[in-house]
């Protein structure tokens, strides 16, 4: 049904609190409409954000 979607914008700075290689993992809840639908779009990483390689600490 098109009269309930909505776009929410969502910005995370992370540099100030991710000191080490770590693992992003988004995750999301639709409540409790089995049927709604979920999307993700846009994700941007800045410049500064580098590509690991190692094993990510535990």
């Amino acid at each position: 049904n098109a009269t309930k979607c909505s776009w929410q914008l969502i910005e995370a700075s992370l540099s100030a609190v991710l000191t080490q290689p770590t693992e992003i993992i988004i995750g999301v809840k639709t409540g409790i409409d089995r049927d709604a639908i979920m999307a993700i779009d846009d994700i941007t990483f800045t410049p500064q954000c580098i590509k690991y390689n190692g094993t990510i600490p535990t």
